[in-house]
């Protein structure tokens, strides 16, 4: 599954204005304004006095931190979403790889879909996709737009789907489905997941699980009434 990975910058939002990152930017022209008094030369010693010297230097590190917190250019971010792509490619795609779990996920991994019961620990969550793929066996998603990061936290839009042509599969809240339904299902979602010391900790999901479970069978809308009225 690849994504575009770029972090979402605040002026995106209609909040903005309130936006941390506009308060840092505040805190970048207020440190500029005291950095040039304080670098003011000192007419007798025919330069920056020491002092001087060493705000300048200080000054200018918490600057540099200040603009790449305010610019989104974060490089644990980019580190994060990194290690997203390559989880939702091996994870999610197709074809998928089985050793990306333990590769990537921490041992208390939580994935938690509304369409299914939460899973916990690298074996739960092993278990889970190993089944999902056996009854789907063309199951595959892929991102959709760009992963947006923000500190531990990714965030990426997705869709896909697959056909049930496999073993029956019981895995769904609302139901299950007998061996080889045939039936196919298509629907996209949003995912953030929390990355931990380059690993994925927490993958929590919002899909269109309505859509998804009406394909399937596993659910029907009210029958409409012939009455007019």
């Amino acid at each position: 599954m690849l994504f575009r990975v770029r972090v979402a910058r605040a002026t995106r939002f209609p909040i903005a204005r309130r936006h941390p990152r506009n308060d840092a930017k505040r805190h970048i022209d207020k440190a500029e304004s005291r950095l040039n008094a304080d670098a003011t030369p000192d007419l007798e010693s025919g330069g920056t006095t020491p002092v001087s010297r060493c705000l300048v230097s200080a000054s200018t590190q918490r600057r540099s931190r200040y603009r790449q917190h305010a610019n989104g250019d974060d490089p644990m971010s980019e580190e994060n979403k990194s290690v997203v792509g390559r989880w939702f490619e091996g994870f999610w795609g197709n074809p998928w790889n089985p050793r990306i779990i333990d590769e990537l996920a921490t041992p208390d991994i939580v994935v938690h879909y509304p369409m299914h019961e939460p899973k916990k620990g690298r074996a739960a969550v092993t278990q889970f996709i190993t089944e999902f793929r056996e009854a789907f066996p063309d199951l595959n998603f892929w991102g959709v737009g760009d992963l947006v990061a923000e500190g531990d936290l990714v965030v990426g839009r997705w869709e896909g789907g697959g056909t049930h042509t496999g073993p029956a599969f019981s895995d769904f809240r609302l139901g299950s489905l007998p061996a080889a339904s045939g039936r196919k299902m298509t629907f996209a979602g949003t995912t953030v997941l929390r990355v931990r010391d380059g690993r994925i900790a927490e993958e929590l999901g919002q899909e269109d699980a309505l859509t998804a479970m009406l394909q399937l069978g596993l659910i029907r809308l009210p029958e409409q009434s012939g009455y007019a009225g």
